[in-house]
């Protein structure tokens, strides 16, 4: 049995490389259960709420006969709220104190690095945020202290966060935001160690944390036009990430020379650390909803334009050593398909979604459309003659044609794809519906190499307790 992050190139788009003729496909075991306890107190006479909430996740996984673990997630907050009044000032205050227990325990998969197969991460924090409600303004100003315990490593960081929103007419809102954020790399980033035969996912256990900030600005206008009524919202954004992590395709291992094939030259996934970047952008969005006769609609759509770009193109992240030991430096540039404008790997730049829903007495339709523009960039081994007959971007020989090149040629225009779904409400609890995921089945791909989902049918019955 085998899995595979990559497949073949032929008419029938998802044979998995590396698996032998009659094969039989994949097949694991996974189990996930969560239990969500929460309790809150109110008390009117001094305006006072104490809530205590807390999560224990379990996930069992069994990947292959050989291969078995799980991992535990424990979370617990704990959360007191006061509000005042004073005079035309509406004071909120939230204070609270997190604790969060991650445990991996995967011999085969999380082995790599550290002195125990077992891996513990921990995470204490404090916060504090006041909102305040004057006339036309709302202001929110917060801080949190974050104290992680991985091993031997401790960090204790401070990030903070503004908020500000202010009624300029009626129904009209602008609003700015800023805030710092901070994560830490998870134990499946910086530990996990597998094969999808042939490609295999390397360990990092170097890994740095992600730091940075991000700021908004941003409109919404409320409409109301007879029984219609919805709402208009633009935005601009930006997010500027020190030591970004990226999961990307590269050459991390030792190359067997007397089966190179048997670790497919040492290529693989891996998460690193690429540098600087900046992703700046805007997003419109509407939603509305009201009745044509007896028929209720309602509607959604948003576009999102971004320009996810690496200000250190030129910084070495990676370093490793040739078959005739010369060093071989690995920056986003030389590790890049597309370098025009510092794109990142692996993003749309423009992003429609729409969706119309249609009810009338019991029936329930609706239908889903989204668009991804051409994903330009991707790692440049995927581009490159290894992966493609006929020498690909740099006339190397290939090793095995995956007919990447080839494909995003059909590609160019970007991915639309349509799902649509029909339900009955059986009673005011009860709903059954049907679902026709990739309407058009039209050939699409989450990454190079991978072709998204075909036409999949499901039957789905919900049920309110």
């Amino acid at each position: 049995q085998y899995q595979s992050l990559i497949f073949t190139h032929d008419s029938i788009g998802y044979t998995p490389v590396g698996v032998p003729e009659g094969d039989e496909p994949v097949r694991f075991t996974q189990i996930m259960f969560n239990i969500d306890p929460f309790i809150k107190y109110i008390n009117p006479s001094n305006n006072t709420q104490h809530t205590y909430k807390a999560r224990f996740f379990r996930d069992d996984y069994e990947p292959y006969d050989e291969e078995q673990g799980y991992s535990n997630v424990f979370y617990q907050e704990y959360q007191f709220q006061k509000t005042f009044d004073v005079k035309e000032m509406k004071i909120v205050s939230n204070s609270g104190l997190v604790s969060n227990y991650i445990k991996g325990n995967y011999d085969s998969i999380y082995g790599e690095g550290g002195p125990s197969n077992i891996k513990q991460l921990f995470n204490y924090s404090a916060y504090s945020q006041i909102d305040v409600k004057y006339r036309r303004w709302n202001i929110s100003l917060g801080s949190r202290l974050e104290h992680l315990i991985f091993g031997e490593d401790h960090y204790i960081i401070p990030v903070i966060r503004s908020g500000l929103n202010y009624q300029l007419l009626e129904g009209t809102y602008l609003r700015s935001s800023f805030g710092q954020g901070y994560r830490y790399p998870t134990i499946m980033e910086m530990f996990v160690k597998t094969d999808f035969h042939p490609v295999y996912v390397y360990a990092n256990p170097d890994l740095n944390a992600e730091a940075g900030w991000s700021g908004e600005i941003g409109i919404k206008q409320l409409l109301k036009i007879g029984d219609w009524k919805g709402m208009i919202d633009l935005a601009g954004f930006i997010m500027h990430y020190d030591d970004m992590i990226e999961f990307t395709f590269g050459q991390w291992g030792e190359i067997n020379w007397d089966d190179p094939m048997s670790n497919f030259l040492g290529m693989g996934f891996k998460c690193v650390n690429i540098g600087e970047t900046r992703i700046t952008g805007f997003e419109i969005s509407a939603m509305g909803e009201g009745k044509i006769g007896p028929i209720d609609i309602s509607l959604l759509a948003s576009y999102t334009k971004v320009n996810p770009i690496s200000l250190t193109p030129d910084s070495t992240y990676y370093e490793y050593a040739a078959y005739d030991g010369t060093p071989i430096y690995v920056n986003y540039t030389n590790a890049s398909y597309y370098t025009e404008g510092n794109i990142l790997k692996y993003r749309h730049e423009n992003i429609l979604k729409f969706d119309i829903n249609l009810e009338f007495a019991n029936i329930m339709t609706g239908l889903s459309t989204r668009y991804n523009s051409l994903m330009k960039n991707m790692d440049y081994v995927f581009g490159s003659g290894l992966f493609n007959a006929g020498g690909g971007s740099d006339g190397e020989s290939t090793v095995l044609d995956l007919g990447i090149l080839e494909s995003r040629e059909r590609m160019l225009d970007g991915d639309l794809i349509l799902d649509w779904r029909i339900g009955y409400h059986l009673s005011e609890k009860l709903s059954l519906s049907f679902i026709i995921d990739n309407l058009l089945n039209t050939e699409y791909q989450t990454r190079p190499a991978d072709l998204g989902p075909p036409r999949t049918y499901t039957i789905k019955l919900s049920a309110k307790i």
